[in-house]
């Protein structure tokens, strides 16, 4: 900040910098703070293909229950997470598993307090890795990508 008044200068080096004689400054009472709403409490996470088993479905021949059970889902739909053999699990309301997170996804808090459809996207045989591509029992199916909330509060 620049002063160019000479006045103000002076007056500033006598009385402090924020002067109580400005009007261009507003003086409250200091309230106190109020408890923060439970909604601060959540971290929403959107997960990338990167976190998700992408052939988890396609290990299914193609007359599986999870094939129709991920055709009945709609983003925004809830799901439910469950810890099964070393990565978690996607669940629909009706209990049938949809999906399994990769065993490499680790999220910041183990607190999942809910979790829904974020989007679900045609895979294939031809997406898979070359390595892999004889381990689908179909030649496409539906890979359900959540959006999870973590609970924040220690």
């Amino acid at each position: 900040i620049e002063l160019r008044d000479e006045a103000w200068r002076a007056q500033r080096r006598a009385r402090g910098y924020w002067s109580r004689d400005l009007a261009s400054l507003v003086y409250r009472e200091n309230v106190g703070h109020a408890e923060p709403p439970s909604e601060l409490d959540k971290r929403y996470v959107l997960l990338e293909l990167k976190d998700v088993d992408l052939g988890f479905a396609g290990q299914h021949g193609s007359k599986h229950p999870v094939h129709r059970a991920i055709a009945q889902l709609r983003p925004g739909d809830p799901l439910a997470v469950r810890d099964g053999d070393g990565a978690w699990e996607l669940t629909s309301g009706n209990g049938q598993p949809v999906g399994r997170l990769a065993r490499s996804y680790r999220p910041a808090s183990e607190r999942c307090r809910e979790a829904r459809v974020h989007a679900i996207v045609t895979w294939s045989r031809n997406d898979t890795e070359p390595a892999y591509r004889d381990r689908p029992l179909s030649e496409s199916w539906e890979v359900v990508v959540p959006e999870l909330v973590f609970d924040t509060r220690r």
